[in-house]
């Protein structure tokens, strides 16, 4: 399975062709099933947007991306890269201490997107800040699709991928 996303905060959209490419990417890492998350917020600098995506390998009754809806309106949504015992059903969200899984977990009440990994490194997860580019981050399980980004925004000789760490 796979998981990958775009957060873009600074009023731009996000360009179809990025998503095409995450997706594209992470279907290789599953063929049972794919979801999206897809949400625009306004804020005081213009729109922000943020689009979450799962790739699912293996039958599972958890279909992802996992979105709450509290009472209170401030909707969170999830997507994780590892086992069923993984997946949150419900807030707040809690992650098991001993399981190996990689998450994105968007709250739209902090606007804030926080990436996660726990285990031992086999679930990977590469993040690459739109920096001067725009203000936000692009996420991925592959970094393939990242570099591509990267290029296209010309974000210099060096590409800017990284590894996100337990």
């Amino acid at each position: 399975s796979g998981i990958a996303g775009i957060l873009r905060r600074d009023g731009r959209p996000i360009p179809e062709k990025w998503v095409n490419w995450l997706e594209h990417a992470i279907a290789q890492r599953g063929s049972d099933g794919a979801g999206k998350f897809q949400d625009t917020i306004e804020i005081s600098t213009g729109t922000l947007e943020i689009v979450l995506l799962h790739q699912q390998m293996g039958v599972s009754d958890n279909a992802q991306p996992v979105v709450f809806e509290p009472e209170d309106g401030h909707m969170t949504s999830v997507v994780i890269d590892g086992p069923v015992a993984c997946v949150p059903t419900s807030l707040p969200i809690a992650f098991p201490e001993d399981a190996t899984f990689a998450a994105a977990w968007w709250d739209a009440n902090s606007l804030q997107l926080h990436l996660i990994r726990g285990g031992s490194g086999q679930k990977p997860l590469y993040s690459l800040s739109l920096g001067e580019a725009g203000d936000g981050i692009v996420f991925c399980s592959v970094p393939t699709p990242l570099h591509a980004i990267a290029r296209e925004l010309e974000l210099g000789n060096e590409l800017p991928v990284s590894s996100v760490q337990q």
